[in-house]
């Protein structure tokens, strides 16, 4: 069974701190992403990123489909280098309780290649 860590929530000043970029991929962020993931689960929410849990990384975990089956995907140092369109989405946050809003999105994106 893997840890379940505690969201940071809304004022903590943590959330609002810049993360830092993922130098090692080893074993040690293999545990953070598996903690997160569970995290993230039992939450219940479909994204979380490393600064919701205290760790100012640049690393999100999410699912987009977990009610049919489990299939968690990472982006790890993520980055857009093209955005276009835009999709509205009616959205929540697991560091900002009981809110939701309607969010604007881009419809596509290119990460660098």
């Amino acid at each position: 069974m893997v840890d379940i860590i505690k969201i940071c929530t809304y004022p903590d000043p943590i959330l609002n701190q810049k993360a830092e970029l993922i130098k090692n991929i080893d074993g040690d962020l293999q545990c953070l992403i598996d903690k997160m993931t569970e995290t993230m689960y039992s939450a219940p929410g479909i994204g979380l990123a490393a600064n919701q849990i205290g760790q100012l990384k640049q690393l999100i975990v999410y699912d987009i489909n977990h009610e049919k089956e489990r299939n968690p995907s990472v982006l790890i140092n993520p980055e857009i280098v093209m955005a276009e369109g835009e999709i509205l989405y009616e959205e929540a946050c697991l560091s900002v309780i009981d809110y939701s809003a309607e969010v604007s999105r881009s419809s596509k994106i290119k990460p660098p290649a």
